[in-house]
């Protein structure tokens, strides 16, 4: 459920069930609703059925669970969209930092790895899985061979635009 203005009321106005649902129920489920699913674009590496992308609003502030299985090996760089553009003030420099954190799983060694979620200048609504390996995305080799198997998950949080 998506967050509606709340309504300025006037002197003498007739409040009806309608408008108390609107304005009061509609935007507390919205601060408080179940989370959503959503279909991310992802690029650079193929996903299975086990992929979970889900969001949950708070007014114009997003939260984004995301977890992907790998099905095979990756190719290139991997990116995946989130549900909304981030708001301008999430925009600058090289595209701008939006605020979560990244984790790949590598089952061959069971290492993990750490990285930032950034938005990309090419398109507000991806992020890209940052290596502390001195490359700037993870790619096909980076931060390892990437197989079936593998496991990509982060969370992020944004105001959306």
């Amino acid at each position: 459920m998506a967050w509606t203005a709340p309504r300025t009321w006037v002197a003498g106005e007739t409040v009806t069930a309608a408008l108390l649902n609107t304005h009061i129920r509609d935007n507390l489920n919205a601060i408080g609703g179940a989370w959503t699913t959503y279909t991310p674009t992802v690029n650079g590496y193929p996903i299975s059925s086990t992929t979970r992308a889900r969001y949950a609003e708070c007014g114009k502030w997003i939260t984004v669970q995301y977890r992907a299985v790998l099905s095979g090996a990756v190719a290139g760089s991997m990116t995946c969209t989130l549900p909304f553009a981030p708001a301008a003030s999430y925009v600058g420099g090289n595209g701008g930092d939006v605020h979560g954190e990244c984790l790949g799983y590598d089952t061959s060694t069971g290492t993990y790895h750490f990285g930032a979620v950034i938005s990309t200048s090419a398109s507000l609504t991806t992020v890209q899985f940052q290596s502390n390996t001195g490359a700037n995305t993870w790619a096909n080799s980076i931060p390892w061979a990437w197989a079936s198997g593998d496991v990509i998950s982060f969370n992020v949080a944004y105001e959306r635009s």
